[in-house]
């Protein structure tokens, strides 16, 4: 009886060797697919970086642009209450 099962365990072994192995990498799929997410994010993150550096640097000159209008128009006052 042992020997039977003994038999039977080595032909398992066998045919166990005999299947073809199959390569499936899971990893490098899921990898794969994580860096193009990965990517895909990184960029958009970029352009929103960007259009923000644009938001603020047009705000920025539209600001600046009020503050010597404003200088302007106090250095004209000076200038016009000077002269009086």
């Amino acid at each position: 009886m042992i020997l039977s099962k003994m038999d039977a365990m080595q032909n398992m072994n066998f045919a166990q060797k005999e299947l073809p192995k199959m390569e499936f990498n899971l990893g490098r799929k899921i990898g794969r697919g994580l860096r193009r997410v990965t990517v895909g994010t990184v960029g958009l993150i970029l352009g929103i970086r960007d259009k923000t550096a644009e938001t603020v640097a047009n705000f920025k000159e539209g600001f600046e642009d009020i503050v010597a209008e404003a200088q302007y128009n106090n250095r004209k006052k000076k200038l016009a209450v000077e002269t009086e």
